[in-house]
């Protein structure tokens, strides 16, 4: 019979474990530094967030005395964020086998199990990162055009409208080893402090840079984020936590690290970053 603890320990299995799951999740997690997670709070019960936009009206000349001769229809558009992902990495430890090794086995595979639910969670998150506006810079990237790239993206932007309040740019570690390669000769990237986080490297060009090894494949070769930050929105509505059990017929434990969430890029919010598909030359 498996055993499963009564309801007032569950609290402090839940605690216990926080750390090894969450720490080492938040840290690495490049979606949670770039996406937006500012609906979670909406999503107390339920599993779908409900989200409108109207469209912008025309404009048109008016002639003082005469009446204006048509009204535009005022149109709203749902959209929704599901919180459909339900994700697992359960793992078993036998507790002879545990007493008899000299490393902390289940922290180890507690650890291990976290940065697995990060590459799900930033997997799936940049999965998104194709519904922004394409751009095709036309050219594979290089040390020599690298600077071209990243003026030409700010160009886009602006072209595009997009206000000029923290601009980020999620990359490949290729990409981001031509960005440090370039400064060596030119200068101008501010090297992020050796602690940082969620794989940020620092600043160039007027965009915050974050590396990532989970950006989705394009045509030509991955697909860069470029853009405002915060326009994927990210629900986690159940943050990695552990659930412990029995297993049947042996001496040890099943554990279940888990987490619930969703991810969305919104009609508006993709107009406010580009997806550049890149190549290296």
């Amino acid at each position: 019979m498996s055993y499963t603890p009564r309801a007032e320990f569950e609290p402090l299995v839940q605690e216990f474990w926080t750390p090894f799951l969450q720490e080492p999740l938040y840290k690495s997690l490049v979606a949670m530094a770039v996406a937006n997670t500012r609906l979670e709070a909406y999503l107390k019960d339920g599993d779908t967030v409900n989200h409108s936009y109207i469209e912008m009206p025309d404009v048109a000349d008016y002639t003082p005395n005469e009446d204006i001769s048509s009204f535009d229809t005022v149109d709203a558009t749902k959209e929704q964020l599901v919180v459909n992902q339900i994700k697992v990495a359960p793992f078993y430890v036998d507790r002879i086998e545990e007493l008899q090794t000299n490393i902390g086995v289940v922290a180890e595979l507690g650890e291990r199990a976290a940065y697995k639910l990060k590459d799900t969670i930033d997997t799936h998150v940049f999965t998104e990162v194709t519904n922004g506006t394409a751009w095709d810079f036309g050219e594979a990237l290089s040390t020599s055009n690298i600077i071209k790239f990243f003026s030409e993206a700010g160009q886009k932007l602006r072209e595009d409208n997009v206000e000029e309040i923290d601009w980020v740019a999620v990359v490949t570690p290729a990409v981001a080893a031509l960005i440090e390669q370039k400064a060596t000769d030119v200068g101008g990237f501010n090297l992020a402090d050796s602690a940082a986080q969620n794989g940020y490297a620092g600043s160039w060009l007027g965009f915050k840079i974050y590396v990532s090894n989970n950006l989705p494949d394009g045509s030509d070769g991955k697909v860069l984020y470029l853009g405002r930050r915060g326009m994927i929105d990210l629900v986690m509505q159940k943050a990695p936590q552990m659930k412990i059990s029995d297993a049947e017929d042996r001496l040890g434990y099943k554990f279940k690290p888990h987490t619930v969430y969703g991810t969305k890029v919104f009609h508006e919010n993709a107009k406010r970053f580009l997806a550049a598909d890149v190549s290296l030359a």
